[in-house]
């Protein structure tokens, strides 16, 4: 089939000719050909509405077509829109490119300041403090196991065993960029002493040496220092390291508050008993203050709300298991220094309890205590046969 304008081949199925736009549905119009809308006069540049257009001129003639032939007319311009004014590559941009300036090198002062804003850890004058503050309180915390070492004149292997931890003072340079702190010797030392005076408590006993370190008369006073007074005021030392470290920790008030007060009311009777002997075996019997308000409302149940009773089954133990979880913790977090440290509270807590516990091997403490047994098992007998009555 073809095109009965333009003599073209066409598709069976064709409506117009893709050549020259002939139409094959209807008749076309006699005085207007498709053709003729496209032509135009070669020796015009640009034609209007109104101008005559010619059927001799072929818009599709590349000769003389204006778009596609260069032209040497003036004046004449492309301006078609092809692509946009950003991805055009025959635009000529007006403006000239930035150059690229060389960075301006930093004076020593601004670049300390860069380094200084980059470091993660405490400053140099923290460090300094918090290096003091710990070397102070090895000093206070060896001063009287090292005077104990001096009195054990006829027993080297004792002095030894007391002065050992001060031996991690010559390791503490070399090793302090690994996590070897002095706060970590503190914490060793402290460990180390606490464990020391509780060893020297049981040869008082089965070796026979003598619990007294200091009994003499001082300017009209009466001075007298054991190992007993040493253990309690190593345990007192204890109590407020747990009270700062405690404090300064991101925890809630209220469980900053608690644990203080707990602690406050458990060391009343410690407090107490230490005025008149510095040894614990009368801790914990009904003759404390708090069992002995409270025994004629509820009986011997006041041996358990005694002070001492609440220390070594309530607050020692729970203090163990937080610093032992803590230090598990930490642990995970490859935070060994902190790790460390809360093992070595929870490891000397474990001592405390161990030592305060010894009052409650009393047969006259322990029979009162167990002897709650049986009131327990008539109050709840007394319940149940209460119990039909009220429904």
């Amino acid at each position: 089939m073809n095109c009965p304008s333009c003599n073209k081949p066409l598709k069976p199925d064709a409506r117009f000719c893709g050549h020259c736009g002939y139409q094959l549905t209807q008749k076309p119009r006699s005085d207007v050909k498709p053709r003729d809308l496209f032509s135009i006069d070669k020796n015009e540049t640009s034609i209007t509405p109104r101008e005559e257009i010619t059927d001799t001129d072929d818009y599709f003639d590349i000769s003389s077509n204006p778009f596609t032939e260069d032209t040497d007319e003036e004046g004449w311009v492309d301006d078609r829109k092809i692509f946009g004014e950003e991805d055009d590559p025959t635009v000529i941009e007006d403006k000239p490119k930035k150059e690229d300036k060389p960075a301006k090198k930093l004076d020593s002062k601004t670049l300390s300041k860069l380094k200084a804003k980059k470091r993660t850890g405490p400053s140099p004058i923290i460090n300094l403090f918090t290096g003091i503050q710990s070397f102070v309180l090895l000093c206070i915390v060896s001063l009287a196991p090292v005077y104990v070492a001096y009195n054990l004149k006829d027993k080297l292997y004792l002095q030894i065993f007391l002065v050992l931890p001060l031996i991690l003072l010559f390791f503490w340079p070399f090793m302090r960029n690994k996590g070897f702190t002095l706060n970590v010797i503190f914490k060793i030392s402290n460990l180390w002493y606490c464990g020391a005076i509780v060893y020297l408590l049981f040869l008082t006993k089965k070796a026979g040496l003598a619990p007294s370190i200091i009994n003499q008369h001082w300017n009209g006073f009466l001075i007298q220092i054991d190992y007993w007074l040493l253990f309690h005021l190593y345990f007192a030392f204890f109590c407020q390291s747990l009270i700062f470290y405690l404090w300064r920790s991101n925890v809630n008030w209220l469980l900053k508050v608690t644990p203080i007060l707990l602690l406050a009311y458990s060391l009343v009777e410690l407090l107490i008993q230490i005025k008149t002997t510095s040894t614990i075996f009368n801790l914990g019997n009904d003759q404390n203050v708090i069992t002995t308000f409270f025994k004629p409302f509820i009986g011997d149940f006041g041996l358990y709300l005694s002070p001492h009773f609440i220390l070594t089954h309530a607050f020692l133990p729970l203090t163990i298991v937080i610093l032992t979880f803590a230090s598990f913790l930490l642990l995970i977090q490859k935070k060994w220094s902190q790790a460390i440290s809360s093992l070595l509270y929870s490891l000397q807590g474990v001592i405390f309890i161990s030592i305060y516990l010894m009052p409650y091997r009393n047969e006259d403490i322990s029979s009162r205590i167990l002897s709650l047994g049986p009131i327990i098992d008539r109050i709840i007998k007394l319940i149940f046969e209460s119990i039909p009555i009220i429904i």
